[in-house]
């Protein structure tokens, strides 16, 4: 009963913004995970241990410079093409639910990157 009190103070344009700022928030996040995991994935990595020695690590994967440019260009080719067709979708379904269908296929195809990376060339 006084949960319902409060959802029924705060003004809808509040919670309108509160939610498109974790929305968008949450697509930028999606967004950048790639670029910054991929330095991980393909830099051999130091390891230091406590007698003073060094180990170097291999890269996770064998992936030239030109092949790491068209994983990281393959998300704006997408968001790219995707514009038009949003646009339509957008008209003829509201902006709310593409927006939230959007980015929850964004962050449902987004657990399959492990899965693309290892059966992908070059591990």
């Amino acid at each position: 009963m006084a949960l319902s009190n409060i959802y029924n103070q705060i003004p809808k344009r509040y919670l309108l913004s509160l939610l498109g700022f974790f929305g968008l928030l949450n697509a930028y996040v999606l967004r950048s995970n790639l670029p910054i995991t991929i330095v991980a994935m393909t830099t051999p990595t130091l390891e230091k241990s406590s007698i003073n020695t060094t180990t170097i690590l291999p890269a996770a994967y064998n992936w030239s410079t030109i092949a790491q440019g068209h994983i990281l260009s393959s998300f704006y080719y997408g968001y790219v093409v995707a514009q038009i067709p949003a646009g339509f979708l957008a008209t003829r379904f509201g902006g709310r639910i593409l927006f939230g269908g959007s980015i929850g296929l964004l962050a449902f195809l987004s657990l399959f990157t492990p899965l693309c990376a290892q059966s992908g060339s070059g591990t």
